[in-house]
């Protein structure tokens, strides 16, 4: 895995690093938009540039590797920053994964399942959730997440989420496509409080996002490539 500082995978995916796709070119273009970054945090793009390229490559690689999805995943409390490719498919769950043995499961965009991270997401109950988010509705709705703590045991966590729209997008301008609305998740219990984020297009695809995993873990962010 590639690591970066906490503040350059935060701002890396205000860039929209999903501009990268299928266009032609798009290894110059990832590298292009990873180096961009760099030099907007540090003002001259040298001290993090190698990771940079190394990351922005991978993605790259992938893209062209495979026609299977490709993800980009952060977890900023741990200063990670790789490019993840789509290894199984079940249904609406597609599973991701790097050579290293991690792996996160997805339905249409909304984090289920990660293993190799530590403290990893064994599983989730996201169904009524997920209904509101990707059709993009306001409302409320339970969800249970089932998570290794620091003894490594499975502790599901029952929260209550609200769920609200936010900033839509009118251009690809940013990265994002046309249309795309920004939908907030916001939970709480008498044990924790988090608040995922999500960028879903027309079609109820979930683009880019911000999820919680676990206490020790964190968030991590995820945004889409293909």
């Amino acid at each position: 895995m590639i690591r970066l500082t906490r503040i350059a995978l935060l701002l890396a995916f205000g860039f929209g690093l999903s501009g990268c796709g299928n266009a032609p070119g798009r290894d110059v273009t990832a590298v292009s938009i990873v180096q961009n970054i760099v030099s907007a945090i540090t003002g001259s793009g040298t001290a993090d540039t190698p990771d940079a390229n190394a990351v922005a490559r991978q993605a790259a690689a992938a893209l062209t590797n495979t026609d299977g999805q490709v993800v980009v995943l952060a977890i900023p409390n741990r200063d990670v920053l790789t490019a993840l490719q789509e290894i199984e498919r079940n249904g609406d769950y597609v599973t991701f994964g790097s050579a290293d043995r991690r792996s996160l499961t997805l339905k249409h965009g909304m984090l289920t399942a990660t293993r190799g991270l530590g403290y990893d997401l064994m599983s989730a109950d996201v169904e009524q959730v997920y209904r509101l988010i990707r059709t993009r509705t306001e409302g409320a709705a339970p969800r249970v997440n089932r998570y290794l703590d620091g003894e490594n045991q499975t502790r599901p966590l029952s929260v209550w989420c609200q769920i609200k729209q936010g900033n839509s997008s009118a251009s690809s301008a940013a990265g994002l496509p046309a249309g795309t609305v920004g939908m907030l998740e916001s939970c709480v219990s008498d044990g924790a409080t988090f608040q995922n984020s999500y960028q879903v297009t027309p079609d109820g695809r979930i683009v880019q996002s911000r999820q919680w995993i676990s206490p020790l873990n964190g968030y991590v962010t995820v945004q889409s490539l293909r």
